[in-house]
């Protein structure tokens, strides 16, 4: 099976990249993290690369120790930047509006996150879920 290849419970590792460099803005000493699977330099800096959710999951839970998740997500959204997501990056800014980037996001989220991610439409929202390591799923 190629690194490319889309599986259940991987995310991207440009997602993973941004998470890590969150850590770095907060303090999250390296050790913590560094040995988890996927994040050997050659993994983490591989755009073909899918990193295991876990890893990335744990490192969250990391800087969520370190500052409220409020936070946490606005310093990733300010550390982002066009090129940083790739196609993500290419949805979001080629729709007309950002809810439609986020839709056409949805439509190939298998893609770009966690293959075991679902999307519904209905009652003018969009909500995007993803199954939890309980066996539940938790809506995003």
């Amino acid at each position: 099976m190629s690194a490319s290849t889309t599986k259940d419970g991987t995310k991207p590792s440009a997602i993973t990249r941004l998470i890590v460099d969150g850590a770095t803005q907060l303090g999250v000493v390296p050790a913590k993290y560094a040995h988890l699977l996927g994040l050997a330099p050659e993994h983490l800096h591989d755009d073909l690369y899918r990193t295991p959710a876990s890893s990335a999951i744990h490192i969250l839970e990391l800087l969520t120790v370190n500052a409220p998740w409020a936070e946490v997500a606005q310093l990733l959204a300010r550390r982002s930047r066009l090129g940083v997501l790739g196609i993500w990056d290419y949805l979001l800014t080629c729709a007309p509006t950002p809810l439609a980037g986020i839709r056409d996001a949805a439509t190939h989220l298998a893609a770009v996150t966690d293959a075991g991610r679902g999307r519904r439409s209905g009652g003018g929202r969009t909500t995007g879920d993803h199954p939890s390591d309980d066996g539940g799923r938790r809506l995003l």
